[in-house]
């Protein structure tokens, strides 16, 4: 339910001390997700999550943040919160059949994984 809790960068549920201190989130197959909101990765479903009535949409458009990277302007504040969700998970797109959770355990590719770090890690040295 990270999705909740970062619902806004303000957020009481967290506290200033620590938002200070995240530089980069991303979200898998997340439940609270919201089509087309500026965090979404492109290529990501059409559905909604399942517990997408947790939080507002666009309240997570407030994270933002220096990046660094070939054609990145170092100046230009960028979307920190980058939400991946496959069309037809299980939560991010409510699809509450055997191949949606089958769906949901598949984001650990080898190729996921590193367009997902490699999105944190711009944002460490931006």
């Amino acid at each position: 339910m990270i999705g909740r809790v970062l619902s806004s960068p303000t957020s009481s549920i967290l506290g200033k001390s620590v938002t200070d201190k995240i530089a980069a989130v991303v979200l898998e197959g997340d439940p609270t997700y919201y089509r087309d909101e500026a965090i979404d990765a492109a290529g990501s479903g059409t559905g909604q999550g399942l517990l997408n009535i947790m939080r507002k949409r666009g309240s997570m458009d407030g994270w933002k943040g220096t990046r660094a990277g070939a054609g990145l302007s170092t100046t230009k504040l960028y979307q920190s919160v980058r939400s991946y969700c496959y069309a037809g998970d299980y939560f991010c797109q409510t699809n509450l059949t055997s191949k949606g959770s089958t769906i949901h355990g598949s984001y650990g590719t080898q190729a996921q994984g590193k367009r997902m770090h490699d999105y944190i890690v711009s944002f460490l040295y931006g």
